[in-house]
Parts: structure tokens; sequence; C-alpha cells
């Protein structure tokens, strides 16, 4: 299972989706949880899978995730970058994060 970034646009409750399996993670009791229709899975998956290789070429490492949801008139998205930042400089432990909503 690849790793992927919580947040408030896969949180249902104290459980994450995957944006890799789709999957709530821990599962979720009696509920499926807030998932984007299929068309919007697919297209969700297909933009997790090129961003990935985005991320690893011009990042060199991370976690990337993309999320999608249904709005009434279409969809909107997020897609996040996060990444620890090396010790190097004085710095002991610290990370960033890009996102784009």
């Amino acid at each position: 299972n690849m790793g992927y970034i919580e947040c408030d646009y896969n949180r249902d409750g104290d459980s994450f989706r995957s944006p890799w399996s789709n999957q709530f993670f821990p599962p979720l009791e009696g509920d499926e949880g807030f998932m984007p229709s299929g068309p919007l899975r697919e297209l969700e998956d297909k933009f997790n899978t090129v961003f990935d290789a985005y991320r690893n070429l011009y990042y060199e490492g991370g976690v990337g995730s993309v999320y999608l949801w249904d709005l009434d008139t279409g969809f909107a998205g997020a897609f996040m970058i996060r990444k620890d930042v090396d010790r190097d400089r004085g710095v002991d432990k610290g990370s960033w994060n890009a996102k784009m909503a």
C-alpha cells in the first residue's frame, strides 16, 4: 500500500481514504464514507499515478496525493505534496507542504 496524505479532503470521522485503494483506514463502521462517483474515481486514480511520477521526478521523494470530489455542477480537487526536510544546515527535523486546491 502506497503512502498518502491525511487531510480534510479525505477524512470521514476519524478515518482517512487512501487515493490508491479507495479504502478507509481505519475501516469505517457501518458506513461507506464519502467517496467520489465512479467516473470521478477513475480520473482521481489516473491523476494520482501521473502526479506521483511528477512528485518523484521534481521533488525527489516525499508523498503526494490527489483527492477529487463531486459538486452539483462539476467537480473539485486538491493536489498535495508533503516532504520531510533533510538533516542539514542546523535543521534537525522538519517538513514542508505544497497544496493546490
